[in-house]
């Protein structure tokens, strides 16, 4: 009887590393769901995926496919376009890529999602349409497209 050997794993077969836009969508997905007020578990039902893999996408160990970005995005009752809102434009992500720099959420984020949390589903919701509908403002008003959320690069694994 022959058994095969499992294949080293090499450059040729080695899963890609996640780059900085893989992160920052999981990102998103994360600060979405929690605006939602869905935990983890619930969203993960509503796609059909376990727990364990809608943390991997937040955490950006893991990236996920268009199938289900496009299904995770229904669930959230957000548009796919949301969860890449905050990234630089594409012809400007040469310097994203270049960019070795690890940084934290600003500090503004914590606060906001900590009070967040404290409101009801209903008042959350509210208080997320109010902010996209400011960001986007901002947005057409200064041509900027900075986005509500700032980017971080963070290493993947």
């Amino acid at each position: 009887m022959v058994t095969s050997i499992p294949p080293k794993a090499t450059e040729t077969n080695s899963p890609p590393a996640c780059s900085p836009v893989d992160a920052h969508v999981g990102r998103q997905i994360r600060v979405w769901r929690i605006l939602a007020g869905k935990s983890r578990t619930e969203l993960a039902a509503a796609v059909g995926i376990s727990r364990q893999q809608i943390q991997k996408y937040e955490t950006g160990r893991n990236r996920v496919s268009a199938s289900t970005l496009y299904v995770i995005a229904g669930a959230l009752n957000v548009t796919v376009g949301q969860l890449f809102d905050g990234l630089p434009p594409t012809k400007d992500l040469g310097s994203l890529f270049a960019s070795e720099e690890v940084s934290d959420p600003p500090s503004e984020m914590r606060f906001l999602l900590g009070h967040l949390m404290r409101l009801s589903p209903r008042l959350r919701g509210r208080v997320a349409a109010l902010i996209h509908a400011l960001a986007r403002d901002e947005e057409r008003s200064d041509g900027a497209g900075s986005g509500f959320f700032t980017l971080r690069n963070r290493a993947c694994r």
